[in-house]
Protein backbone atom coordinates (compact mmCIF):
# COMPACT_ATOMS: atom_id res chain seq x y z
CA UNK A 1 0.00 0.00 0.00
CA UNK A 2 1.23 3.49 -0.82
CA UNK A 3 1.30 6.05 1.99
CA UNK A 4 0.63 9.50 0.52
CA UNK A 5 0.27 11.63 3.66
CA UNK A 6 2.88 14.27 4.49
CA UNK A 7 5.26 13.42 7.32
CA UNK A 8 5.62 15.64 10.41
CA UNK A 9 8.42 17.75 8.93
CA UNK A 10 6.49 18.30 5.71
CA UNK A 11 3.39 19.28 7.68
CA UNK A 12 5.44 21.80 9.70
CA UNK A 13 6.90 23.28 6.50
CA UNK A 14 3.41 23.48 5.00
CA UNK A 15 2.05 25.34 8.02
CA UNK A 16 5.02 27.72 8.14
CA UNK A 17 4.89 28.55 4.44
CA UNK A 18 1.12 28.95 4.38
CA UNK A 19 1.44 31.48 7.22
CA UNK A 20 4.26 33.22 5.37
CA UNK A 21 2.18 33.34 2.22
CA UNK A 22 -0.84 34.81 3.95
CA UNK A 23 1.02 37.11 6.36
CA UNK A 24 3.82 38.38 4.07
CA UNK A 25 3.09 37.66 0.40
CA UNK A 26 -0.60 38.49 0.34
CA UNK A 27 -0.18 41.98 1.89
CA UNK A 28 2.65 42.70 -0.59
CA UNK A 29 0.76 41.50 -3.66
CA UNK A 30 -0.72 44.86 -4.69
CA UNK A 31 2.60 46.68 -4.23
CA UNK A 32 4.38 43.96 -6.19
CA UNK A 33 1.88 44.16 -9.03
CA UNK A 34 2.03 47.98 -9.17
CA UNK A 35 5.83 48.12 -9.05
CA UNK A 36 6.42 45.10 -11.26
CA UNK A 37 8.92 43.80 -8.71
CA UNK A 38 8.91 42.00 -5.39
CA UNK A 39 9.78 44.37 -2.51
CA UNK A 40 13.30 43.63 -1.17
CA UNK A 41 12.07 42.87 2.36
CA UNK A 42 9.59 40.31 1.02
CA UNK A 43 12.21 38.79 -1.25
CA UNK A 44 14.66 38.43 1.64
CA UNK A 45 11.99 36.82 3.85
CA UNK A 46 11.23 34.24 1.16
CA UNK A 47 14.90 33.48 0.50
CA UNK A 48 15.55 33.08 4.24
CA UNK A 49 13.24 30.06 4.33
CA UNK A 50 15.72 28.21 2.11
CA UNK A 51 12.85 26.50 0.35
CA UNK A 52 12.74 28.53 -2.85
CA UNK A 53 16.51 28.95 -3.30
CA UNK A 54 17.96 25.92 -1.51
CA UNK A 55 21.68 25.86 -0.87
CA UNK A 56 23.77 22.99 0.50
CA UNK A 57 24.65 23.19 4.20
CA UNK A 58 28.37 23.12 3.42
CA UNK A 59 27.96 26.50 1.69
CA UNK A 60 26.01 28.17 4.47
CA UNK A 61 22.51 27.24 3.37
CA UNK A 62 19.87 25.27 5.17
CA UNK A 63 20.25 22.23 2.96
CA UNK A 64 18.29 21.03 -0.02
CA UNK A 65 14.78 19.85 0.87
CA UNK A 66 13.19 16.81 -0.67
CA UNK A 67 10.97 17.26 -3.70
CA UNK A 68 7.73 16.68 -1.77
CA UNK A 69 8.76 19.12 0.97
CA UNK A 70 9.68 21.80 -1.56
CA UNK A 71 6.48 21.37 -3.56
CA UNK A 72 4.35 21.47 -0.40
CA UNK A 73 6.13 24.71 0.51
CA UNK A 74 5.55 26.22 -2.94
CA UNK A 75 1.88 25.28 -2.91
CA UNK A 76 1.43 26.83 0.53
CA UNK A 77 3.32 30.03 -0.31
CA UNK A 78 1.09 30.46 -3.36
CA UNK A 79 -1.91 30.87 -1.06
CA UNK A 80 -0.53 34.38 -0.51
CA UNK A 81 0.51 35.23 -4.06
CA UNK A 82 1.24 32.81 -6.87
CA UNK A 83 3.27 35.33 -8.88
CA UNK A 84 5.68 36.13 -6.06
CA UNK A 85 5.97 32.43 -5.26
CA UNK A 86 6.81 31.49 -8.84
CA UNK A 87 9.31 34.36 -9.14
CA UNK A 88 11.05 33.07 -6.01
CA UNK A 89 10.97 29.47 -7.19
CA UNK A 90 12.24 30.23 -10.68
CA UNK A 91 14.81 32.67 -9.34
CA UNK A 92 16.06 30.05 -6.91
CA UNK A 93 16.27 27.24 -9.47
CA UNK A 94 19.95 27.88 -10.27
CA UNK A 95 20.95 27.42 -6.63
CA UNK A 96 19.07 24.11 -6.47
CA UNK A 97 20.61 22.87 -9.72
CA UNK A 98 24.10 23.97 -8.70
CA UNK A 99 23.72 22.48 -5.20
CA UNK A 100 22.63 19.14 -6.61
CA UNK A 101 24.62 18.87 -9.85
CA UNK A 102 27.35 21.54 -9.91
CA UNK A 103 31.03 20.88 -10.34
CA UNK A 104 33.31 21.66 -7.39
CA UNK A 105 34.37 24.89 -9.14
CA UNK A 106 30.74 25.96 -9.64
CA UNK A 107 29.85 25.09 -6.07
CA UNK A 108 32.63 27.17 -4.58
CA UNK A 109 32.30 30.08 -7.01
CA UNK A 110 28.52 30.44 -6.99
CA UNK A 111 27.44 29.21 -3.56
CA UNK A 112 30.33 30.32 -1.37
CA UNK A 113 28.50 33.46 -0.22
CA UNK A 114 25.16 31.74 0.43
CA UNK A 115 25.31 32.66 4.11
CA UNK A 116 24.95 36.33 3.09
CA UNK A 117 21.40 36.37 1.75
CA UNK A 118 21.71 39.75 0.07
CA UNK A 119 24.81 38.71 -1.87
CA UNK A 120 23.55 35.17 -2.40
CA UNK A 121 20.22 36.19 -3.91
CA UNK A 122 21.90 38.57 -6.36
CA UNK A 123 24.82 36.35 -7.23
CA UNK A 124 23.00 33.08 -7.73
CA UNK A 125 20.07 34.60 -9.60
CA UNK A 126 22.29 36.57 -11.98
CA UNK A 127 24.24 33.55 -13.24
Amino acid sequence: MIYLALDDEQEAVTEMTRSLGLDVLYPASKETEAAGAVPPAVWKTIVETGLTAPVSEEFGGGGVPGVVTQMAAVESLAYGDAGITLAALWGGAPSLLISEHGTPAQLSALLASAGDLDVSARQINCH
